[in-house]
């Protein structure tokens, strides 16, 4: 029995990759075939666990990945595979089309996440190569410095006293207007809307006649894009008719760019571009690969992009972690080229280190900007303590943060042995919520608490955490309905463009004449619906951590158990953590949490290197030096995606 049948045989492949090696196999003759089948199998399944390709140098000599099997043979030495890969009619370099692509550094796709991998990358190039506007920095500077509050040194200082740190908000608007590209990352409360309010001040006074789109990946992140950007505009020094340029509404990409799902194309291409010259997408983290080469398909060459995210949060559950892959090829640590260190300057009159190496042209180094300063945690000290901790992979911090009795506002439980007294922390805002008097009132109690899970399924799961909720409501005189009752919390779960709902979107059940609507705000708007018309939805006392990326509660629930997990890892609990505004209560063990910090996630990809061309043989998978990786499993589930972007196709 070859190779591939003992694969086969073990029945742990899902049936796209097995009926991908299948094919690849039947369509292959030569000698080489069964190592082509397994390769084809293999890329398929990483593929689906959001990597855009394998390295064979990973996996040489590795078993295959199955479970619970332990007699399958490795998989080849890197000599054998590529002598098994070369000549095979299936796999090629690019040139022309074949179901698999083989890198020059010997990465293996398929060819569809090749095409997306290499044409992002060159759009990429191609738009940091030219300046996006043409801005005279003297005559920016007064209304640069009244937004960002540099025109004077303190009284008491010096007269050629300088800050002890740059503002960094200020020094992404100035990235902003100097290239057509921008990446500003920074974690929760580190002002990236607040950033990207004053930079679009600056866009309409250098171009009034620019037009600006606002658009996130889920329908929740939009709306919160929109509303944040609305709150900033009346505070803004700038003329009326000014703020009227600046839009306070954003659409998700999938309506941006026109999804239909009768062919599963977008409307939106490079033959029919986006009528943009500005475009801000936040959330970028969660925008996988094929999504983000869509929309740099879609948008104007001479279209500006700001991306907005967090590099340290979840990637997205799609292929690829884009976002994440143009930071550490920018690898934003606070030196600039001596051009930029002048344009920054003449709008601000303060001083930025210059790098000691010159930047390349097309490079994202002056594009990309770090937000450092987080102004949600103030009042919050042991949550920002403990997300530092574990973004910078320090566990024995982690811990000490946790067990310091000085410290109330994030706090780790032990698992109790009856789930239900888990839900302990939340009793108090759980009952507030039940007593609300309106729909009006209970939506907005219903963002005050969440809890958050590793998982779907499991003892700690969402689905066992929502029931230990409903034994609580129905042990406490709560009517509990087999699935409709007064006061059960849903979130949609997909995009529903009749009905104005989208993924994520939560909403609440509540009584009025005599029967029960599910309940939404829009806006400033409530709307009711009735329940036969909602798309596809579930309960949502508890969700995953995945389904929370761009949410926030007051109150908030991690439960992670006492059994170890692949899918915990450190950007799993960050993006847990800091999901929380007040207060943070962990469910797990110290073991499980010093093992989650300690193991981060690595998508196998080679946008890096296309975008940051290596001198010879190959660049090694950039890591921020206070976070090495580990491959993990990633509970892949949707959290705003349409089925456009995501499917397995060979071309």
């Amino acid at each position: 029995m070859s190779a591939f049948d003992l694969v086969v045989a073990s029945n742990t492949l899902a049936p796209i990759d097995l009926h991908f090696g299948h094919l690849i196999r039947r369509r292959d003759s030569g000698p080489g075939a069964d190592v082509l089948a397994l390769t084809a199998a293999l890329v398929s399944r990483e593929r689906g666990r959001g990597h855009s390709c394998i390295d064979p140098r990973d996996w040489a000599g590795r078993p295959f990945p199955t479970e619970g099997v332990s007699t399958l043979p490795p998989l080849p030495d890197p000599t054998t595979w590529d002598c098994a890969l070369t000549g095979s009619e299936l796999i090629g370099d690019g040139s022309r089309p074949t179901p698999l692509v083989r890198d020059s550094a010997g990465r293996i796709y398929l060819h569809r996440y090749w095409r997306a991998e290499q044409r992002l990358a060159q759009r990429l190039i191609e738009r940091l190569t030219r300046t996006a506007h043409k801005v005279d920095g003297e005559a920016l500077a007064p209304l640069f410095q009244q937004l960002f509050g540099l025109g004077e040194v303190a009284s008491n200082a010096a007269p050629d006293a300088q800050p002890s740190a740059p503002d960094w908000q200020a020094v992404a608007a100035a990235a902003a207007l100097a290239h057509a590209v921008t990446l500003i990352t920074g974690g929760p409360g580190t002002g990236k809307t607040t950033t990207v309010a004053r930079i679009l001040a600056l866009l309409t006074a250098v171009a009034p006649e620019a037009r600006i789109g606002l658009t996130a990946p889920t329908g929740k992140a939009a709306a919160r894009l929109g509303e944040a950007i609305a709150d900033q505009l009346d505070g803004l020094p700038i003329p009326g008719e000014q703020r009227g340029l600046i839009p306070r509404q954003a659409s998700t990409l999938h309506r941006l760019l026109g999804f239909n799902p009768r062919n599963d194309r977008f409307r939106h291409h490079a033959g029919r571009p986006l009528a943009l010259d500005t475009l801000v997408i936040d959330e970028a983290s969660m925008v996988d690969l094929l999504m983000m080469d869509a929309v740099l398909d879609a948008l104007p060459s001479t279209a500006h992009l700001i991306l907005l995210g967090d590099r340290d949060q979840l990637a997205s559950v799609e292929t690829g972690f884009v976002f994440g892959d143009l930071c550490a090829a920018a690898r934003p640590d606070g030196s600039y080229s001596s051009a930029f260190v002048d344009f920054y300057r003449q709008l601000s009159g303060r001083d930025l280190e210059a790098s000691k190496a010159t930047p390349t042209r097309g490079s994202l180094q002056d594009a990309a900007v770090e937000l450092r300063i987080s102004y949600r945690f103030r009042d919050q000290p042991g949550i920002g303590e403990l997300a530092t901790a574990v973004r910078l992979r320090q566990a024995d911090q982690a811990l000490s943060v946790l067990e310091d009795p000085a410290i109330d506002d994030v706090v780790l439980c032990a698992p109790p042995a009856v789930q239900d007294q888990a839900l302990q922390p939340l009793l108090a805002p759980l009952e507030a919520y039940l007593a609300s008097d309106s729909p009006t009132e209970a939506l907005d109690r219903l963002t005050k608490f969440r809890i958050l899970c590793a998982r779907r399924q499991g003892d700690w799961g969402v689905e066992r955490m929502n029931a230990v909720v409903e034994r609580y409501l129905s042990r406490h005189d709560h009517p509990i309905g087999e699935r409709w009752y007064p006061g059960r919390p849903i979130m949609v779960t997909a995009n529903d463009y009749q009905v104005r709902l989208f993924n994520g979107d939560l909403g609440v059940c509540w009584p009025e004449g005599g029967r029960l609507w599910a309940w939404f705000v829009s806006g400033s708007d409530l709307r009711r619906l009735p329940l036969a018309k909602l798309p596809p939805h579930e309960t949502a006392w508890a969700m995953t951590v995945h389904k929370s990326q761009g949410s926030e509660f007051d109150h908030v629930l991690l439960v992670f158990g006492d059994t170890d997990s692949q899918v915990m890892s450190r950007e799993l609990l960050y993006t847990g953590l800091t999901r929380a505004r007040k207060r943070a209560v962990i469910v797990a063990t110290p073991n499980i949490l010093r093992v989650a910090i300690l193991r981060g996630v690595r998508r196998a990809s080679g946008l890096v290197d296309a975008l940051r061309p290596p001198e010879s043989g190959r660049v090694a998978e950039p890591e921020r030096p206070d976070q090495a990786t580990t491959d993990v499993e990633i509970e892949v589930e949707p959290i705003g995606q349409e089925p456009g972007s995501g499917q397995l196709s060979l071309f």
